[in-house]
Parts: structure tokens; C-alpha cells; sequence
């Protein structure tokens, strides 16, 4: 990471809230330097949490923390989308038809089905997760 200029080290020491999650910092929550590991340029502060699910995406410049609801490409994400943003969050939506999603994307939390990845009831998924009886789930 690049050194901080005068003006990034208030911005991050001045910070009381994560710039992803608006969380405030506290003992669980503690504070980093989000920068860019290409650049080494400083981004924001943020807490620990949401620093290491960031994703850097080159084809929109735009960091995100996926989120993953199974079976949630039907009505469940209409009722997310209704009830979870604010007034001026940005909204991007992945259609498949008119009625479902493939995903979707509030601010900086990207929503996708898992359900599209692993087709089966959750509890077929932790049935047959250790299907030999050695693991946990027997």
C-alpha cells in the first residue's frame, strides 16, 4: 500500500463508520486500510469483515460483497428488493424473465442464487455432503 497523504490519514482516523457496511467500528469490528492491491492506492476505511469479502471487479471499477440465498431467484428477491433498500440505493438487477432473477445488486451487496449452482433442497445438499458417513452429518 502506497503511503497515506495527510488528508487520507484524517479521512481514515476520522472514520466511525465501515464504508461498506455502514457499521460502526468497535472491538468486532475493527478498522483497515482498504486499498487497491494492483495501484497500492488507499480506497476507504473499513472494518475487517468487509475488507476480506471485498472483490475487485475490472469490468465496472467496483468492489462488492456477494451474498448467496438459495432458492431466491422467484419472489423472495422481489420482497428483498422491496423492503431492503433505501430511497437512494443503486439497484442493477440480472433478469431471466420477467418475474425471476439470476441476481441482483444493492449498493455494494451483490444477491445471487445458489439454488442456480447446486439444484437441490438444502436439506439433500447436507444429507449428501459426507454420503460415506466419516464426516459430521452421519
Amino acid at each position: 500500500m502506497n503511503v497515506l497523504t495527510a488528508e487520507q490519514r484524517t479521512k481514515h482516523e476520522s472514520a466511525a463508520l465501515c464504508a461498506v457496511c455502514q457499521h460502526p467500528f468497535a472491538s468486532d469490528r475493527v478498522k483497515t486500510h482498504h486499498h487497491c492491491h494492483v495501484t497500492g492506492d488507499y480506497i476507504d476505511p473499513v472494518c475487517q469483515t468487509c475488507n476480506l469479502q471485498l472483490k475487485f471487479r475490472k469490468s465496472n471499477d467496483n468492489f462488492f460483497v456477494p451474498c448467496f440465498l438459495h432458492n431466491s431467484s422467484a419472489y423472495d428477491s422481489h420482497m428483498i428488493i422491496k423492503h431492503l433498500h433505501k430511497r437512494d440505493a443503486q439497484i442493477t438487477v440480472i433478469p431471466h424473465n420477467t418475474e425471476k432473477f439470476i441476481g441482483f445488486q444493492i449498493d455494494g451487496v451483490r444477491y445471487l442464487d445458489s439454488f442456480k449452482f447446486l439444484p437441490s433442497s438444502l436439506d439433500n445438499l447436507v444429507k449428501n455432503l459426507h454420503n460415506d458417513g466419516t464426516g459430521p452429518f452421519r
